[in-house]
């Protein structure tokens, strides 16, 4: 199923996910259930398929837990959340998103934490609750200086930037996006074309009109 993942067919990589979820559960392994059941789960979020991969999901949980497969049952909660969030079903999205983050950190899986905490300043953004977002993006940041993770610490900055424009504080905005240029410059990596200097463009204009 991976090497199906990995050469873009999807169906069929589901059909081996789904094989080997059955097979597991015949020999009543319910670890190797959940990741089977996670990994069609990520496939089918990606094929748009939210509430088959929801269902999916759902199940890795429940026999995540049996097995106390905490990691795995962390990843598959994160991925619930996203389906959330694409159902727009906000308040379900942002609960899960907290309960993958509580698993997340008494797992160490730092890069999941990070994940978390990035959604969860997107709801923070969406509701203008600005300075909780800031401290959400704050936390990932320190932990992308420990997994230096380059474009999720790049999407980070970015992201908090807009944050501190949004509050009208348009030096720390300038700043932290210019932080995000340099990282991308200096690791030579590709983000969303020129979707940094325009932001930085835009935050400066506002900047010279409230004359600050």
């Amino acid at each position: 199923a991976n090497i199906e993942v990995g050469e873009g067919e999807s169906d069929r990589a589901v059909a081996c996910y789904r094989k080997a979820a059955q097979k597991a559960e015949e020999s009543h392994d319910d670890r190797l259930v959940a990741i089977a059941l996670s990994n069609m789960g990520v496939v089918l979020l990606k094929q748009k398929q939210y509430n088959l991969a929801l269902r999916m999901l759902q199940q890795s949980v429940s026999h995540a837990t049996k097995s106390q497969e905490h990691a795995v049952r962390a990843e598959a909660l994160f991925h619930m959340a996203v389906v959330f969030k694409h159902l727009e079903q906000s308040m379900m999205a942002r609960q899960t998103f907290e309960q993958a983050l509580e698993l997340a950190e008494q797992d160490s899986q730092l890069d999941l934490v990070a994940r978390c905490l990035q959604n969860l300043a997107y709801f923070e953004f969406a509701e203008k609750e600005l300075p909780r977002a800031i401290e959400y993006l704050r936390r990932a940041l320190d932990v992308y200086a420990q997994t230096g993770n380059t474009m999720d610490q790049l999407r980070a900055y970015y992201n908090i930037g807009l944050v501190y424009a949004d509050q009208s504080d348009f030096s720390a905005a300038i700043r932290h996006l210019e932080r995000a240029r340099e990282i991308r410059n200096l690791r030579e990596v590709e983000y969303e074309g020129d979707r940094i200097e325009q932001a930085i463009e835009l935050v400066r204009r506002r900047q010279r009109e409230y004359g600050g």
